[in-house]
């Protein structure tokens, strides 16, 4: 078995794999394939391991050769597999569905601090030499306990979010009934009218 890895990746399954026998291609860079490399790369692969930034399509699958069995994209969508032409070739795809739920709803958490604090401006200052001392007016930024918390599209991540954060003093509310109905329970017993201090 033959298979091609469009980008670095963790070698814990790329060496899996090695281990049973199979041939292993990989493209060792961080930087997206060139479309020619690709189309070369792939020629005699029985399975590719794909990123979203690679189209799998009809002039790819017809690279590959006829053997291609399987096309596993490395992301939660599959915008670039042409799923017809895989169809027709009985081409299997395969995605993560809901694998970066839970990490894409802390860094929102982060960037939601981050953003409140000035924590981007203060590194910049201090990175610049301009800290001299303390000063109860500098980078104070906004508090975010007991702030109302403003959340906008209640989907996977929002929802995810709502659940995770819930022990956080926010008195958090929301537009709309989500999909997820643990938070839905929760949003019944939530304040949507708390102390205007926060808008996100």
């Amino acid at each position: 078995m033959r298979v091609f890895i469009t980008r670095n990746i963790p070698d814990i399954g790329p060496a899996k794999l090695r281990a049973t026998g199979w041939e292993i291609v990989q493209w060792h860079s961080d930087e997206v394939i060139p479309r020619a490399t690709l189309l070369e790369k792939v020629k005699g692969a029985d399975a590719i391991l794909s990123l979203l930034t690679e189209r799998i399509d009809g002039e790819l699958l017809e690279a590959a050769g006829p053997q291609l069995k399987v096309v596993a994209n490395l992301a939660v969508g599959f915008d670039n597999f042409v799923v017809g032409e895989m169809t027709q070739r009985h081409v299997i795809g395969t995605n993560t569905p809901e694998v970066l739920t839970d990490t894409t709803a802390d860094l929102a958490w982060a960037l939601l601090m981050s953003t409140a604090r000035m924590l981007p401006q203060a590194q910049k200052y201090v990175h610049d030499g301009k800290w001299t001392t303390w000063g109860p007016l500098l980078f104070r930024g906004q508090d975010i306990h007991h702030a109302t918390l403003g959340l906008i599209g209640v989907g996977r991540i929002g929802a995810r979010w709502q659940v995770d954060h819930l022990g956080t003093p926010l008195v958090p509310g929301t537009g709309h009934p989500s999909r997820d109905p643990r938070a839905n329970r929760r949003r019944q017993n939530w304040c949507s009218d708390g102390p205007p201090s926060l808008g996100v």
